[in-house]
Order: structure tokens, then C-alpha cells, then sequence
């Protein structure tokens, strides 16, 4: 998921976490290709949403938010 997100042009210096607060529609989009192309399964874009990481960009008041 992160690898996808980061070729679509994601501004540097934000966690990708974030779009899905800020860009959902670039999230789903990834989901949809996936979806197009067959598979059974995908992940979500909650890899490092967590307080830990989420503080580091004084987001972790978001995070419950950012992991709906």
C-alpha cells in the first residue's frame, strides 16, 4: 500500500497514514486497481497509524480518526 501511494505523487514530509484523512479518494483509488486486478485481499493504509509514529507529525490526536 505504502509503496503504491508513494508513486502517486504524495507530498514529501507527511505520513501516508494521513490521507486517509486528506486524500481518501487517492486511497480507494488504490484499492480499486487492486480490486480490478483480481485479488482476494487488501490491506489497509494504517501501517504506522499509531500514536507513536502520529506524534512525530503532531497528529496524535488523529489517530483513531485516521485508522476508521
Amino acid at each position: 500500500m505504502g509503496t503504491i501511494l508513494q508513486e502517486k505523487d504524495i507530498p514529501q514530509g507527511s505520513p501516508l497514514e494521513e490521507l486517509n484523512l486528506t486524500g481518501p479518494d487517492r486511497v480507494a483509488a488504490v484499492h480499486i486497481s487492486y480490486a480490478e486486478a483480481g485479488v482476494d485481499v487488501v490491506e489497509t493504509n494504517t501501517f504506522g497509524a499509531n500514536r507513536i509514529k502520529l506524534n512525530r507529525y503532531n497528529l496524535e490526536s488523529k489517530t483513531e480518526a485516521i485508522n476508521r
